[in-house]
């Protein structure tokens, strides 16, 4: 059993010659669409595979300028903020001084004559580390682990031929239950495109545009930009603060940000209220958007997260939510895309969409079909999560086995 081998410490094994740092302090000033070189993000880090998802980038003059540390094929990052905390994979990319990352990603480099990078990995993503990073985390909005405490977490430390005997077996485990991945990823893309379909039911009606259906009285806003309102701001309560993290395509995701009730005196302007439609301005590959819930009664929007707010004599709210989320919303706004790095739109342009609208009794029996169709799409997604949940659980007691060494 490992439990029964030698023991070590990531900041142990850095004494004999391993790489252990956190990723670099890169500010927005410092990025460069058009540098060559690219910011690996937390985004990016999964539990045990890389998602290669961010496009963010800098200078490879500004990374000297930094003294960035250059990640290199087979280095292990460790994202030091959740979901999980403490995850853990592989970087998988070979160019050399393309990439770095940033400092809520530890860095893990191993010499290869005391652990491999595979097998740290795996250990990383354990339920035993897992209860040790839960034991050592910190922060009580948003939970992290710093690089300190990583550092000192119990790993087995077996010889180097067990440790790629045990990986062998993980991966020919981990390679069966990933086909059932596959059929789930299937499964998800075909209810995603059925559900879309859906939305275009409310493409109906004569053709106005979105500024003609607004309220009058701040029918679309934007949250405030630039130092009016900063992540410093923050706190552990208060005002509750919209940022594009809590918008879902039709629903919120509900993760607290709050500021002071004295600094929201300075930001009221920006009040955004239960019913109101929040729109991201983000729109890569859809249009994120999605009603404020019943239990926020007022909040603030942050900046790239539009308030849109209707004439309810002209549209009920739901049937214009159903439809700015629709295919046929999203190919008319993503001709007006505005960035290369992070496809972007603004209030004007917003206001300039066409949109159909129907009369008010027509609406209403489009979302009648429209909800009942998704309700139905929901059951079927209900299903879906609890294979995800139950593929999760499987390798969790792979690595459970062989951080005990019982594979």
């Amino acid at each position: 059993m490992l439990e029964s081998v030698n023991t070590t410490t990531l900041s142990n094994l850095s004494d004999f010659g391993a790489l252990f740092c956190d990723g670099d302090w890169i500010e927005s000033k410092d990025q460069d669409p058009d540098g060559d070189v690219r910011l690996i993000q937390l985004a990016d880090i999964g539990d045990g595979y890389f998602i290669n998802k961010s496009n963010r980038y800098m200078t490879r003059k500004k990374a000297k300028e930094l003294r960035c540390t250059f990640l290199k094929k087979g280095d292990v990052l460790i994202a030091r903020m959740p979901d999980p905390l403490g995850r853990a994979c592989i970087f998988p990319l070979s160019e050399e001084n393309k990439y770095v990352t940033v400092v809520d990603i530890a860095i893990f480099r191993p010499n290869n004559t005391e652990i491999d990078s595979n097998f740290l990995m795996s250990i990383v993503n354990s339920p035993q580390i897992r209860q040790q990073i839960s034991m050592l985390q910190s922060g009580t909005t948003r939970k992290r682990i710093s690089r300190g405490n990583l550092g000192e977490l119990s790993i087995p430390l077996p010889q180097l031929d067990e440790q790629r005997n045990a990986v062998n077996k993980i991966n020919t485990l981990f390679s069966e239950i990933d086909k059932g991945t596959q059929e789930i990823e299937s499964a998800k893309q075909k209810l995603d495109l059925y559900r879309q379909s859906i939305l275009n039911a409310s493409a109906f009606g004569e053709v106005t545009t979105l500024e003609e259906i607004l309220d009058d009285d701040r029918g679309i806003f934007d949250g405030p930009f630039g130092s009016n309102l900063k992540s410093s701001d923050y706190t552990p309560s208060g005002v509750r603060v919209i940022r594009l993290e809590n918008i879902g395509t039709l629903y919120f995701k509900d993760e607290a940000t709050y500021i002071s009730d004295k600094k929201y005196e300075s930001l009221k302007k920006h009040t955004v209220f239960s019913g109101d439609i929040v729109f991201s301005s983000f729109v890569a590959e859809k249009v994120r958007a999605c009603f404020i819930p019943e239990a926020i009664q007022f909040a603030v929007n942050k900046a790239d997260c539009f308030c849109l707010r209707p004439n309810q004599n002209l549209i009920n709210p739901e049937f214009l939510l159903y439809q700015i989320c629709s295919p046929s919303f999203y190919q008319n706004l993503i001709s007006e895309v505005k960035g290369v790095t992070r496809p972007r739109v603004n209030t004007k342009i917003l206001r300039k969409m066409p949109l159909y609208l129907p009369d008010l009794k027509k609406q209403g029996e489009i979302i009648r079909v429209i909800k009942e169709s998704l309700s139905a799409t929901t059951k079927v997604e209900n299903e879906i999560a609890r294979s995800e949940q139950k593929i999760v659980q499987l390798k969790q007691a792979i690595l459970k086995k062989a951080f005990e060494g019982n594979l």
